[in-house]
């Protein structure tokens, strides 16, 4: 039999150990939960741990720290007025761990694995064992985490790969997110590439739920919230912390069902958040997940429909959004465990040869760096060194540093460590080096360097059914197989004003990928305009108002009167969307198994209503030339597949009902659509196709090789339009890929449009873009335009994107090319662990590139006329910026899931700002805007006894000044969908009421 007794995951939010008593391994109970907070509070000369150091951090939160493995790379932290090392803290983690096992009889001496992350280096591998061996763990073995959680799909839920086959791991927890992809040799399980997001977890969805409550209870009683912001007595600090309890137990909840109650502090009522509400919220933080695990497989060289498995583990997966999200992008149905917080160390106990067979463990190298597909990658250091197991003695040219000799015994439930006092096994005195009880260490014993290389580790055969349930400590016989209990979810981190976290970032290896993010206002379930309001869920608001917004009446109306014309009541409860042109307000909605469309005049009365053959679960609506063009996503009437629907504005005759699959549209021009097709193809190609007729205008090839499915192949150039798109200019499409901004409806109204005349390739394999005639398909020009594929944009004549790995190898770096002699005009370099958020126009010869770094945002205006840099501003809040270009100047402000908050009209040749855009209204977002009017949305208190209402105004964008107020619904009721155009708006409730009303003339 195996000596190994005792498998620890040390993760970021949680530590996860499972042991082995005779032939059955379990989960460890840390306090009746499988699940032990990574948490540290300093008391010196003790380090408390777990669900001890949350509750000490009630006392004095500068000296706790909920996520030490973030720590890595820094050393020591400073908790209070001590340093304490990183070291001390994984010390303090694991003694906590061990104190468990050994009162279910499982002594470390008898073996131990510990789980790491697959791009740790030498340096980071380092600092674990030398934890491991001050923590007196003896001989350990390190196995990657992505191969402990491969290996337990596979050989614990019998999941089939077979050799050759490659597997995706999505490991989603508490305070970080890491893809990797493997594939399975002879020889066992081969990293081919990893990357992750530091910045991404639970802890970062808890924060989003956190600001989606903070902004309702802000808006009626700032004094409550100012309590859970800025808590000043020992109670208050209390009643935040159970805040954050219950906003992370209530997500939890929410996985199990549709509704879930928070609490609100100081009041005797509760908020009633909602499974659509926890998609909205987390849909944008979840897609950002999904694009970084796209960027993972495309640099292992793997396209979607070559896995043979795609697992999620991490607690965080357990959010049905996260499957549903994964099983839409790569089209393979996620394998998620019933425990997903405990794969990773159970099958890190299984990797590394945990059996009953008692086989030796194959052997392979770490990886800190990866090997690219099929080849080794490079190797650094001793090459002999194992993957999984390192003995403490090391090899004989390891450095040498033997600590002290190591006392054979101590106290029961006590922690001896020479010149420091002993303390509860829930408590560690820090002894970096000192001596370790218990734990025999020969001279010159030390921990070795790792080697570098694509990393191969061994699947055993499957020896262990799925886990029966967590081991409790003492009773020797076996216990019956349960659930464990719920989790106790960890202190959050000392708040900011915006309720996000700070979080030291952990760099991580040369495959981190970033997105350029493309899409900068979420279009969410409501589709076309979705705009999200956030949503009272209860009418405690009555209650708790202390009316601090009654004075705000007297700020509306200097703009003139924003007039009601009429109502309407929308059909079915599934999706909806809406969209203005011309005078006329159309929507689209869900009604049984069929879309009903519809056209309004000003006045609300009916053009026309029809109904149509399809039931999908997402509508975007776009109205084009004389045709409106309905994305039916997900439709259950045609197999799950998406259908294009097209009617005519004026008649709502059906033109096209076509279901289609791989395929994007990348802009309008009047009736015409360009459509990317690559859909398994031998090449990618676009296609001109009218939508009134049907009739493909041309076919051409943009790529002579079927492109990879996360490339983009085309895209239309963008021009300056102070006005809008004319009749004879384009509109882009609904296609996520494009850096600048893609409005699907008429939200936020750009001053940009498209050239009917131009569009744009890339070969991102060759490096060559190609300009192409709109009207015939026909080439125009080329050059060598070193972009990586997953993004690029063009804008009045510049190709903006990425340059690949090859050009800028190590440093993301934005560039320009001109499209006339595809010369590179400028470029920009940018710092060291840098992620690019988005890059569109800001000027009328300006692009802006947002990109954080260091948990700072920055926004930096390149100049396309002079390619210099026009202006730069550095946003110390955790809320990122948002803006769009519009004839007056540049709208910036904060991103709030759809919206803008504190919308200000920026100068756009320097930045400065003009002037507020909120009426000197305390609380509003702006949620759509035209050439002129930007609207807004708050909520109103109309005093005592009467309540609070949903509002919405407009704002002049020349003068500030605001129009009359239009109230929409209760302040329970969510706004789903807003539009603006050319003084029409339309604004339609969460009860699905449309009200169409006139900005002032």
């Amino acid at each position: 039999m195996s000596a190994l007794r005792l498998a620890i995951d040390l993760g970021t939010s949680h530590t996860v150990a499972v042991v082995r008593r005779e032939a059955e391994p379990r989960p460890l109970l840390f306090d009746g939960s499988p699940v032990l907070p990574s948490s540290i509070f300093s008391e010196p000369p003790r380090l408390h741990v777990g669900r001890d150091a949350e509750r000490m951090a009630l006392i004095d939160p500068s000296r706790f720290e909920p996520h030490p493995k973030r720590r890595v790379d820094e050393g020591s932290v400073l908790l209070g007025n001590t340093e304490v090392t990183v070291v001390d803290m994984f010390v303090a983690l694991l003694r906590r761990v061990v104190a468990e096992a050994a009162q279910t009889g499982v002594h470390v001496g008898d073996g131990v694995v510990l789980t790491c992350p697959a791009d740790w280096g030498a340096s980071r591998r380092n600092v674990l064992m030398h934890a491991a061996n001050v923590a007196g763990l003896g001989p350990v073995q390190l196995v990657d985490e992505p191969v402990a959680a491969a290996t337990y799909c596979m050989e614990v839920m019998s999941q089939q790969v077979p050799i050759g086959g490659a597997v995706l791991v999505f490991d989603f927890g508490g305070g970080t997110l890491d893809s990797s992809v493997l594939r399975r040799e002879p020889g066992g399980l081969r990293v081919l590439s990893v990357g992750g997001l530091d910045d991404l977890g639970g802890v970062d969805i808890d924060a989003a739920l956190v600001g989606h409550l903070g902004q309702l209870i802000q808006m009626q009683s700032p004094r409550v919230w100012q309590r859970i912001t800025n808590p000043g007595t020992a109670s208050e600090k209390r009643e935040r912390k159970q805040f954050w309890d219950d906003v992370r137990a209530a997500k939890e909840m929410l996985s199990r069902t549709t509704s879930a109650p928070v609490h609100v502090p100081g009041t005797d009522s509760a908020l009633h958040l909602t499974r659509d509400e926890l998609e909205r919220v987390a849909g944008p933080l979840i897609d950002r997940a999904v694009d970084e695990t796209r960027r993972v497989l495309r640099a292992s060289g793997m396209e979607p429909h070559a896995l043979s498995g795609l697992f999620l583990v991490g607690g965080s997966s357990r959010i049905p959004l996260v499957a549903s999200r994964l099983h839409a992008r790569f089209g393979l149905a996620p394998v998620v465990p019933e425990q997903p917080e405990l794969p990773v160390a159970y099958g890190g106990f299984v990797a590394a040869g945990g059996r009953t067979t008692g086989q030796a463990a194959g052997r392979a190298t770490a990886s800190g760096s990866i090997a690219p597909p099929g080849r080794p990658g490079p190797q650094h250091g001793p090459q002999h060194t194992p993957a999984h197991g390192h003995p403490m003695g090391g090899p004989a040219n390891a450095p040498q540093s033997a600590p002290p000799s190591v006392p054979l015994s101590a106290p029961p439930n006590t922690q001896q460590v020479a010149g420091f006092a002993s303390g509860p096994v829930g408590s560690y005195a820090p002894s970096s080096g000192g001596p370790v009880p218990n734990a025999p260490v020969s001279e010159g014993a030390s921990y070795p360097p790792f080697a570098s290389s694509g990393t191969m580790a061994p699947v055993p055969q499957q020896q262990f059914g799925p886990p029966p349930g967590p081991m409790a400590p003492a009773p020797a016989q076996q216990m019956a197989p349960q659930m464990p209990p719920p989790m106790t979810p960890p202190m959050p981190p000392p708040m900011t004003p915006s309720m996000i976290p700070q979080r030291p970032p952990r760099r991580r290896g040369k495959l981190r990928y970033v997105i350029i993010a493309v899409v900068s206002v979420v279009v969410l379930a409501c589709g076309s305009g979705g705009i999200w309001a956030y949503k009272s869920l209860s009418n405690w608001f009555e209650d708790v108002s202390d009316g601090s917004s009654a004075a705000d009446d007297g700020k509306f109306g200097p703009a003139g009167d924003l007039k009601q014309a009429g109502t309407a009541s929308l059909p079915g409860n599934g999706s909806l969307t809406t969209a203005v042109a011309n005078g006329v307000t159309y929507y689209a909605a869900v009604n049984g198994s069929s879309v009903e469309v519809a056209a309004l005049g000003a006045d609300g009365a009916e053009k026309w209503r029809k109904s149509y053959p399809v039931e999908p679960t997402e509508l975007r609506i776009t109205a084009t030339g004389t045709v409106l063009h309905i994305d039916c996503e997900k439709a259950a009437t045609h197999g799950g597949k998406n259908v294009r629907l097209v009617v005519d504005a004026a008649t709502g005759d059906n033109k096209m009902l076509r279901q289609y699959d791989d395929e994007r549209v990348t802009h309008f021009v009047g009736n015409d659509a360009f459509i990317e097709i690559n859909n398994g193809s031998s090449n990618g190609r676009v296609q001109r196709v009218d939508l009134a007729s049907g009739a493909v205008k041309w076919d051409s090839i943009v790529q002579p090789q079927r492109p990879s499915s996360f490339d983009i192949l085309a895209v239309p150039a963008m021009v300056y339009a102070a006005d809008g798109p004319t009749a004879q200019q384009g509109i882009p499409g609904p296609v996520s890929g494009l850096l600048n901004r893609a409005p699907t409806a008429p939200d936020f109204r750009q001053a940009v449009a498209v050239d009917p005349a131009t569009f744009v390739g890339l070969d991102s394999v060759k490096g060559i873009a190609t300009v192409y005639d709109a009207s015939t398909g026909k080439v125009r020009g080329s050059g060598a335009v070193p972009f990586d594929g997953e993004a690029f944009s063009v804008y009045q004549g510049v190709l903006v994107g990425r340059l690949d790995d090859k050009t800028s190898p190590g440093r993301l770096t934005v560039a320009g090319y001109g499209t006339d002699t595809f010369a590179k005009r400028w470029e920009v370099p940018l710092p060291a662990g840098a992620r690019i958020e988005q890059i569109k126009p800001c000027g009328p010869q300006h692009m802006c590139v947002l990109y954080n770094a260091n948990s700072t945002y920055t926004l930096i205006s390149m100049d396309l006329k002079s390619s210099k840099e026009a202006w730069k501003q550095t946003f110390t809040s955790t809320l990122k910026p948002e803006w769009y270009l519009m004839k007056a100047g540049l709208l910036l402000g904060e991103w709030q899931i759809g919206n803008v908050g504190k919308p200000a009209m920026h100068d756009v040749a320097t930045g400065a700002k003009k002037q507020a855009l909120d009426g000197g209204i305390t609380s509003v977002a702006a949620i759509a805007a035209d050439d002129r009017w930007v609207l807004i949305r708050t909520i109103r208190y109309l005093g005592s006894g009467k309540g609070s209402v949903t509002t919405v105004a407009a704002v002049d964008v020349e003068t500030g000044k605001l129009s009359s107020p239009l109230d929409v619904g209760k302040s329970a009721d969510q706004i789903e969908n807003a539009s603006i155009a050319k003084g029409t708006v339309a604004v339609v409730s969460e009860n699905r009421q449309l009200v169409i009303a006139q900005t002032p003339s």
